[in-house]
């Protein structure tokens, strides 16, 4: 099963679960911090990172101490390589997130809730802006999440880490093997519209 009819499938498991529960909708905004990483058999060089925004939507369906969220974020993610010949080169690139996440709440004071978070983030490249290769991408990466929310009446804040399972970028030829992965920090508020 390919990760487009995961990521679906995973969607519409949190849509048919919502007649049976609570369902938040709401507008999200936020600030990535990247980090990024490399493998390399015969380079030598180091990653500057970046900080970037993320922008989009979340569904949440709860269910007594549980909640199923998915969210919809287009995400910008940067960097720079810096070699030791001084020729250095811009990472820039834009993916689509679809962050599957189940979460616990930890503590109910009322008005304000904590939640533990953890999940998958599908991620698949929209665009590619850097000095990169684009054929040298991959459509579309994984990445695992764990992190914390409080939730306000009109308002969720998310700090989250987003740890990379593969990498976004490989370069193969008869020389060397070089990957690059992204890993992110991302902070965020959200507007529950519902």
């Amino acid at each position: 099963m390919n990760l487009s009819k995961i990521t679906l499938l995973a969607i519409a498991l949190v849509f048919s679960t919502a007649a049976f529960s609570q369902i938040n909708l709401g507008l999200k905004f936020g600030s990535n911090y990247n980090f990024n990483g490399f493998e390399s058999d015969s380079l030598d060089f180091s990653l500057d990172n970046a900080v970037t925004f993320q922008a989009g939507g979340l569904v949440r369906v709860k269910i007594k101490k549980i909640h199923l969220q998915a969210e919809g974020l287009f995400s910008s993610r940067k960097g720079e390589i810096i070699s030791g010949t001084g020729i250095n080169s811009k990472i820039n690139f834009y993916t689509f997130d679809v962050p599957l996440i189940v979460g616990y709440k930890l503590m109910d004071l009322k008005v304000v809730k904590i939640r533990l978070n953890a999940g998958l983030v599908p991620s698949f490249n929209i665009a590619k802006l850097g000095d990169l290769n684009e054929l040298d991408y991959k459509d579309s990466f994984y990445s695992a999440m764990g992190g914390v929310s409080v939730d306000i009446p009109l308002f969720l804040f998310d700090l989250r880490y987003q740890g990379a399972v593969g990498d976004y970028y490989q370069l193969q030829n008869v020389n060397h093997n070089t990957t690059l992965s992204n890993s992110l920090l991302t902070l965020s508020v959200a507007w529950k519209i519902i």
